[in-house]
Protein backbone atom coordinates (compact mmCIF):
# COMPACT_ATOMS: atom_id res chain seq x y z
CA UNK A 1 0.00 0.00 0.00
CA UNK A 2 2.93 2.66 1.16
CA UNK A 3 4.92 1.94 -2.32
CA UNK A 4 1.25 2.81 -4.33
CA UNK A 5 0.71 5.98 -2.42
CA UNK A 6 4.61 6.37 -2.69
CA UNK A 7 4.07 5.93 -6.94
CA UNK A 8 0.74 7.91 -6.74
CA UNK A 9 2.97 11.51 -4.94
CA UNK A 10 5.16 10.58 -7.33
CA UNK A 11 2.23 10.52 -10.62
CA UNK A 12 1.24 13.78 -9.31
CA UNK A 13 4.42 15.64 -9.11
CA UNK A 14 5.02 15.11 -12.86
CA UNK A 15 1.34 16.13 -13.68
CA UNK A 16 2.44 19.21 -11.85
CA UNK A 17 5.47 19.79 -13.57
CA UNK A 18 4.16 18.81 -16.83
CA UNK A 19 1.59 21.06 -16.69
CA UNK A 20 3.64 24.16 -15.17
CA UNK A 21 6.07 23.50 -18.57
CA UNK A 22 2.72 23.33 -20.30
CA UNK A 23 1.86 26.98 -19.20
CA UNK A 24 5.85 28.13 -19.63
CA UNK A 25 5.51 26.94 -23.29
CA UNK A 26 1.86 28.73 -23.81
CA UNK A 27 3.35 31.96 -22.34
CA UNK A 28 6.87 31.29 -24.67
CA UNK A 29 4.44 31.39 -27.36
CA UNK A 30 2.31 33.92 -26.66
CA UNK A 31 6.40 36.61 -26.53
CA UNK A 32 7.21 35.38 -29.60
CA UNK A 33 3.78 36.56 -31.51
CA UNK A 34 4.40 39.79 -29.74
CA UNK A 35 8.00 39.90 -30.55
CA UNK A 36 7.15 39.37 -33.92
CA UNK A 37 4.53 42.04 -34.36
CA UNK A 38 6.76 44.26 -32.57
CA UNK A 39 9.14 43.50 -34.77
CA UNK A 40 6.98 44.12 -38.00
CA UNK A 41 5.88 47.23 -36.90
CA UNK A 42 9.57 48.21 -36.51
CA UNK A 43 10.00 47.17 -40.08
CA UNK A 44 6.98 49.39 -41.10
CA UNK A 45 8.70 52.30 -39.46
CA UNK A 46 12.03 52.08 -40.48
CA UNK A 47 10.68 50.97 -44.50
CA UNK A 48 8.64 54.90 -44.09
CA UNK A 49 11.97 56.63 -42.72
CA UNK A 50 14.09 54.52 -45.78
CA UNK A 51 10.93 56.28 -47.68
CA UNK A 52 11.08 59.68 -46.63
CA UNK A 53 14.62 59.84 -46.96
CA UNK A 54 14.72 58.31 -50.82
CA UNK A 55 11.79 60.96 -51.59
Amino acid sequence: LQKSESEMRLRESYIVKFREQENEFERTQVQLKEKGAKSEELREIIQKMIDALVL
